[in-house]
């Protein structure tokens, strides 16, 4: 009770606001979002729910329902977590009232089509003075014992929508690939032309030749082999691509074969961040790099190491800033891809990061946020150091993860009001950092996300950190770059 006391006493110091009919609706009210009229256009005895009015009948409800249209319907009553972390299934979750206290940490958990997503409505107010993450999960970093391939770790993609877990780590294992991110929504990557061995049987290739799975929506793979290998694309709506490589040398022992990495989510080419049509969205490119050892035989060029590409929001989500239509998961970073035939001992490569989730609180009432609402991209992990010149490249530097791509964050309310304190953010996740050892393989950052506010003007108090960034305050906005506000009454 002091808790939810608490809450009310919070909500009179900002303003004492009513109901208001187009904002914060609830699955409850009907319909979810912005558009309809206010009670003012409906006659006496009747109220507007949507776009018509309908009788004030509302029975007497029990502590755990609320009403809706002249019936009770059940909630999962007050959400007030003491549990540092919690953690909330995906998908739509209808509470009577909502305080997270500071200190406390909520996350989602699950996977599914809803995975990395969660829509939280209130019957009362929302007060967040703690932090809902849902930032994607980081990519893990390639590793090798020594110069001993068959010890080292391919890097694994990370989780959309679910930081606190980082890419399920790969096996130890030589000539194989990592595992791929998990989680999210859209395209997963597409197939590359290579063969697959597995990451727990070691089973031997004899093409010589390796990609990574398919990032399931996450962010993508590295590798771990001696020979030339590309990780997967990220999966997502615009997934970053693998890492480059360059051409097939022709060299005295023979003409080297080549094949094609598991393109990102939406079609990024090898290296390339996703696209989104918008420089602020777009995912950057992974940078194609070489290490500092010549090949073992004539002709053979230094250990190529390429970059995974950042993910984006795609030309649909960055087409649609008021999140009318695409209320959807961020994408992830393409893994680390490297060409290790015929050269001192090889190594291992880099994983993307995850995409940022999807988040929405929505109220008739207020929501407070003096805490942080977080749906960043993940970073993609740093390249394998390997060893310099001086000490014989062995084993060969590897190259690094892309970031994820930012999410989304929606806020409807009557009242919204921002504390100074309080951080709100979708940024892209950071690429990975080149090896000291190698002229480049770093990965591209993730593209920028998206925050839309629904809000009555009137009662609008917004300080803090947003990213992207708000554009006029409390004033309507629709600028490419930042933060979408909409008025509602």
């Amino acid at each position: 009770m002091r808790r939810l006391s608490l809450v009310f006493r919070t909500m009179s110091l900002l303003s004492t606001v009513g109901v208001f009919a187009a904002c914060g609706r609830t699955p409850l009210d009907g319909a979810i979002g912005d558009g309809c009229s206010t009670n003012a256009d409906c006659p006496a005895g009747e109220h507007c729910d949507a776009t018509s009015c309908v009788a004030n009948t509302e029975p007497a409800c029990g502590v755990a329902q609320a009403c809706n249209n002249g019936s009770c319907a059940s909630t999962e009553g007050a959400f007030e977590p003491t549990e540092n972390p919690t953690y909330l299934a995906p998908g739509q979750h209808v509470f009577t009232s909502i305080l997270i206290a500071a200190g406390i940490t909520v996350y989602v958990k699950g996977d599914g089509n809803a995975s990395g997503t969660l829509e939280l409505f209130s019957q009362g107010p929302i007060v967040v003075n703690g932090t809902i993450d849902l930032s994607g999960g980081p990519g893990t970093e390639g590793s090798s014992v020594e110069d001993n391939t068959i010890t080292g770790i391919a890097g694994a993609g990370g989780f959309t929508g679910e930081p606190y877990q980082s890419g399920v780590p790969s096996s130890p294992c030589e000539f194989v690939a990592g595992n791929p991110g998990l989680l999210g929504t859209g395209p997963l990557g597409s197939a590359g032309t290579c063969s697959v061995t597995t990451s727990t049987n070691c089973n031997y290739n004899s093409q010589l030749l390796f990609t990574a799975p398919v990032a399931t929506y996450g962010g993508g793979a590295g590798v771990h082999t001696g020979y030339r290998a590309y990780g997967s694309g990220g999966g997502g709506p615009a997934g970053g691509a693998p890492g480059a490589l360059c051409p097939p040398y022709v060299a005295s022992i023979g003409i080297e074969n080549d094949c094609s990495g598991v393109a990102g989510g939406g079609g990024a080419l090898n290296g390339n961040g996703g696209q989104a049509g918008h420089a602020f969205y777009d995912g950057i490119a992974g940078t194609l790099g070489q290490t500092q050892c010549p090949g073992d035989y004539q002709g053979v060029p230094q250990s190529c190491v390429g970059g995974g590409g950042g993910g984006s929001i795609g030309v649909n989500a960055a087409n649609d800033l008021g999140v009318f239509n695409t209320f959807q998961t961020g994408s992830g970073g393409g893994g680390g891809s490297a060409d290790y035939l015929n050269r001192p001992s090889g190594s291992g490569t880099s994983g993307g990061g995850g995409g940022g989730g999807a988040l929405r609180l929505a109220t008739n009432s207020l929501i407070a946020i003096n805490g942080q609402l977080l749906a960043n991209g993940g970073p993609g992990a740093d390249a394998f150091e390997g060893t310099d010149i001086n000490a014989g490249c062995a084993p060969q530097p590897g190259a690094a993860g892309g970031g994820g791509s930012g999410g989304v964050i929606y806020l409807s309310a009557p009242n919204i009001a921002v504390g100074n304190a309080a951080i709100i953010s979708a940024a892209g996740g950071d690429g990975g950092r080149a090896s000291p050892n190698a002229s480049g393989g770093s990965g591209g950052n993730g593209g920028m996300g998206r925050i839309r506010l629904s809000v009555n003007p009137s009662f609008c108090s917004l300080a803090g950190n947003f990213n992207p960034p708000l554009a006029a305050g409390c004033a309507e906005a629709n600028q490419v770059g930042s933060a979408y506000v909409g008025a509602c009454s």
